[in-house]
């Protein structure tokens, strides 16, 4: 196996690929579907133990994505940062934010996510694929 860090991205991304699936067989059984349960995220109070967010703090749901991705950290020395770096960063953050946002309100209003596509919701939140990673990413510590 591929190992992160060490192999190229795109093998470690082949091999996830491979190994895992989002994907429901065609034929689901009673098995399956009690498979499926314990699989899934259901909100509880252990979700919320900071009162001041009502954000889920397992990060559930997950932003779609088009394919597998591994969101590395943006590079970015803020000692060394130009003010249109720094600028640029804290745009993404804000991007990132809205991104979280526009994904709440699909939990709150009980839209599974995964019933939109991908295309549809960046088309929503007016960005690419990569203004949508780049965000991301600024997230990723």
């Amino acid at each position: 196996a591929p190992k992160y860090g060490q192999s190229p991205l795109n093998e470690v991304i082949k091999f996830i690929d491979r190994s895992i699936t989002c994907k429901l067989p065609s034929e689901i059984s009673i098995l399956t579907q009690e498979d499926i349960k314990l699989q899934c995220h259901k909100h509880t109070h252990t979700c919320y133990k900071k009162k001041a967010t009502r954000r889920c703090r397992f990060g559930i749901p997950y932003p779609p994505m088009i394919s597998t991705q591994i969101l590395e950290p943006l590079e970015l020395d803020i000692t060394t940062a130009s003010k249109e770096e720094k600028i640029s960063n804290v745009a993404l953050k804000e991007t990132a934010k809205k991104i979280y946002e526009s994904i709440d309100n699909y939990d709150k209003s009980g839209i599974d996510l995964s019933t939109v596509s991908i295309e549809d919701f960046l088309r929503e939140l007016e960005l690419c694929e990569e203004q949508y990673l780049n965000a991301l990413r600024s997230c990723v510590t």
